[in-house]
């Protein structure tokens, strides 16, 4: 077993905070869970054989990042002043040269950026297979990647099949057959998803958006996902540009066609949801359908700011996204809190979202959102998915109230973080993978899609 003791505040997630704390974590070759959770002195038993001083730190449930687009690390900070169709038309040339190498670095950078902020869930929509490459092995380089840094892992089969040569948003040489994409759906679900709690791999399919993705390919995929009872995820409502373009191929509006598709669904989760009207509310309420709240992503493109107290008023499922790291440039979930607490106060006024509601979005919230009961929580018999931050440093100190001190001061980096029992950030170094060999492969595979775009 491991104990963490002397936690100076403990944050479960469900009731009070727990001071001088400690978690006893029981280890399984399966993944670990909690095994108990008190205050004061731990009594030692011969079957604790590491104890963590977290004297100083706060403890919370490993972050949850329910929307992103990890191999967009290859290609931050460019198209800078574009907003989202002029975005993608700039990096797609740059995306179609990708290979799985690519893959398996930019997934293994991005889930290290998570994994320090506090993150031990994560998604990932990766929605085109390149011509040339064979669609299992460029999945499985981000599937590899989870693995080998120690995360709970959400694949999201993306695709992209309606072409502009048919008024579709798809370059035609990202385009891609829809038999082709749904054998692939399944066979991504029958190599990877666990549907068990203590899974490190799920599988989700995830046709890429209504302007990119065919009616085809998009009823299929939800009756897949029913078949293979597997979640259902797409972006949504992100910018008004999808919905005009919706009304001018379809003669519908987005809603009406996901609708008619089998999309409003619990089996649904949606990214965005900036422009979300009554209608679309009531609808996704009542289906119980998820949203990635993705703010910085959405400032950054200028697409609007999503009516997340409203979501959470109607009882909808809301997580946090970091999103691309080219749409956001940064993986920090600590980080995406903070922004999603200011940016709905700039808006609409300091009582419109409180430091509870940022809090329960990136833990319960984006457990709910990808329906995996047993993470987003600290409790006897949970996984074990335990983020620690001090408290004790040059950002925090002057901070009275632990979880406040933590989402209000400038994001820093975990002091440890534990997944499934087993420590993969030990005071503030990730020991799962080698990061700085990790970074020199990075660069080099950056600098050779960027020559390969514009030799």
């Amino acid at each position: 077993m491991i104990a963490i003791e002397h936690i100076d505040c403990l944050y479960p997630g469900v009731g009070k905070p727990i001071r001088d704390a400690y978690i006893l974590v029981k280890e399984s070759y399966e993944g670990g869970t909690i095994a108990e959770i008190g205050c004061g002195d731990i009594t030692r038993n011969k079957d604790i054989h590491r104890v963590i001083n977290a004297s100083g730190c706060i403890a919370v449930p490993g972050l949850i990042n329910t929307h992103h687009h990890l191999f967009q690390t290859m290609t931050r900070a460019l198209a800078t002043d574009h907003a989202l169709f002029g975005w993608l038309d700039t990096l797609f040339p740059i995306w179609k040269n990708l290979t799985e190498d690519h893959i398996y670095y930019a997934a293994l950078i991005g889930l290290g950026e998570l994994l320090l902020s506090g993150c031990t869930t994560t998604s990932d929509h990766l929605y085109f297979v390149p011509q040339g490459q064979d669609a299992m092995r460029f999945f499985s380089a981000s599937v590899e990647a989870a693995k080998t840094i120690g995360m709970r892992f959400y694949l999201t089969r993306g695709a992209m099949t309606l072409g502009e040569n048919t008024g579709g948003r798809t370059p035609d040489y990202l385009k891609e057959d829809e038999d082709d994409v749904l054998t692939s759906m399944q066979d991504l679900v029958n190599k990877f998803h666990d549907p068990r709690p203590g899974a490190w791999v799920k599988v989700a399919l995830g046709p890429v958006s209504v302007p990119a993705a065919s009616s085809r390919l998009m009823k299929e995929s939800a009756m897949l996902a029913e078949q293979l009872a597997v979640r259902l995820h797409t972006h949504a409502w992100e910018v008004k540009d999808e919905d005009t373009w919706a009304v001018n191929y379809y003669q519908k509006t987005q809603t009406d066609l996901l609708e008619e598709w089998g999309w409003l669904s619990a089996r649904a989760w949606f990214a965005h949801g900036v422009h979300v009207d009554a209608i679309t509310m009531e609808k996704l309420a009542k289906a119980k359908s998820g949203i990635a709240h993705c703010p910085s992503s959405n400032m950054r493109l200028g697409s609007g700011v999503a009516p997340v107290s409203q979501f959470l008023k109607a009882h909808i499922p809301v997580g946090l996204g970091v999103d691309g790291s080219a749409s956001n440039d940064s993986s920090h979930l600590q980080a995406e809190m903070r922004q999603a607490l200011f940016l709905a106060r700039a808006v609409h006024g300091v009582r419109d979202m409180r430091i509870d509601d940022v809090f329960y979005m990136a833990t319960r919230g984006g457990r709910d959102v990808l329906n995996w009961p047993a993470i987003g929580e600290l409790a006897p018999g949970r996984n074990a998915d335990i983020a620690l931050f001090r408290l004790d440093d040059l950002e925090h100190t002057g901070g009275i109230h632990p979880l406040q001190t933590l989402i209000l001061s400038a994001p820093t980096k975990a002091y440890y973080v534990v997944i499934g029992g087993d420590v993969r950030v030990d005071q503030g170094r990730i020991v799962t993978v080698d990061l700085l060999a990790a970074v020199q492969e990075h660069r080099l595979l950056t600098q050779q899609l960027w020559r390969a775009a514009y030799a």
